[in-house]
């Protein structure tokens, strides 16, 4: 019989670090649901000493595994309490971290509200039609709990198994003349270089012509520069050291002369390539970097006997210019049964049944 209580994050690691990554591995997860991965996140995105850990465990075999904290915010301008799993800080394809079914987590996870203050849990990211999905749907129906279900992002993703020069054949001819272009493009550029970095290679150098890059591009204007935020600046770091001893990094950069000029980071898991983030200086916007490093990504990786890449993030049109292939996510708020999340619960019911009656466009707020 599995048996959940509530652990400090620092106990979970050392006691459960191992069996947490075997189960990760087991249900073949992401790696950003891996405890290593998630350390990273807990030390540099959040505060530490208020993350806590529901554990699941039968006997001394670990059973489930839940990583979270409760932050304040507004909804409608009424302060409430939101308990969110760190894979809702950061994470691709979230799902819950277990070996049975997930309904036994999520009622735990609701039970916790004996002993800790929530209103609302937010489970972001999570991928549709997954186990985790659908258990979210089954215990806000047994439970009496409200749900509400916001469309996430749609990530493309596409199958490889062949060679560079077999992918860009199948590509139709204005595809192929595109690549070919960019690529003449760039090797016409005085100066021009590309390099790759993997295990053994400084990952502080990489980091600071990741940092130079984004200053200089157009998320810098746009405030979302990794640059411009000290946290994230050690997330990257942090993580670019571990992809980089764990041989799972993937990462190109474009320099002319010294100067890093664009970038592309990956990660590589069980087959696949995870395009996490890349970006090109303004003032070489013409020579089209950004399609260039990931199309060098794609066709590197396939020749190495990649199997598929994941664009990851949403489905902008350079990822769609490879693939109309998505997978759906969603972000789900369970209400509370009592206080405060019962009243917005009972709100949020309200407002839904408007927006069926009279359509989205017609509801205010």
């Amino acid at each position: 019989m599995t048996e959940y209580r509530v652990i400090p994050w620092a106990e979970a690691c050392a006691v459960h670090g191992a069996e947490w990554h075997a189960i990760g591995l087991e249900r073949g997860l992401t790696p950003t649901l891996l405890p290593e991965w998630t350390r990273i996140i807990v030390e540099t995105l959040t505060d530490p000493r208020a993350v806590r850990v529901l554990v699941g465990t039968d006997g001394a075999r670990l059973v489930s595994l839940l990583p979270f904290h409760v932050r304040s915010d507004h909804v409608s301008r009424i302060p409430v309490r939101i308990l969110e799993p760190i894979s809702s800080v950061v994470s691709y394809h979230a799902q819950l971290v277990t070996r049975a079914e997930p309904d036994a987590l999520l009622r735990a996870l609701i039970k916790t509200r004996r002993e800790i203050a929530w209103d609302i849990v937010r489970l972001a990211g999570v991928l549709l039609e997954s186990p985790s999905a659908l258990a979210i749907a089954a215990v806000a129906r047994t439970e009496g709990l409200t749900l509400n279900e916001w469309p996430g992002e749609a990530s493309p993703y596409v199958q490889l198994g062949a060679t560079s020069e077999q992918l860009l054949a199948s590509r139709d001819k204005r595809d192929r003349y595109r690549i070919r272009k960019h690529a003449k493009d760039f090797a016409a550029t005085p100066g021009a270089t590309e390099r790759w970095y993997g295990p053994g290679d400084d990952m502080e150098a990489l980091l600071q012509a990741i940092l130079h890059v984004e200053a200089g591009s157009w998320k810098q204007a746009a405030g979302v520069a990794i640059s411009a935020d000290p946290r994230e600046t050690e997330y990257c770091r942090r993580l670019l050291h571990w992809l980089a001893a764990t041989d799972r990094l993937f990462a190109n950069v474009y320099f002319v002369g010294a100067e890093p000029i664009a970038y592309n980071l990956s990660y590589t898991w069980n087959g696949t390539i995870g395009c996490m983030k890349g970006t090109y200086l303004q003032n070489f916007a013409n020579l089209s970097l950004g399609h260039h490093a990931q199309d060098q990504q794609i066709f590197r990786f396939a020749d190495a006997g990649g199997q598929e890449c994941d664009f990851l993030g949403d489905a902008e049109p350079y990822k769609l210019g490879w693939t109309s292939t998505t997978r759906r996510h969603s972000d789900f708020f369970l209400y509370a049964p009592r206080g405060r999340g019962r009243l917005l619960g009972f709100a949020q019911r309200l407002r839904n049944r408007l927006r069926n009656s009279v359509g989205p466009d017609k509801v205010p707020g």
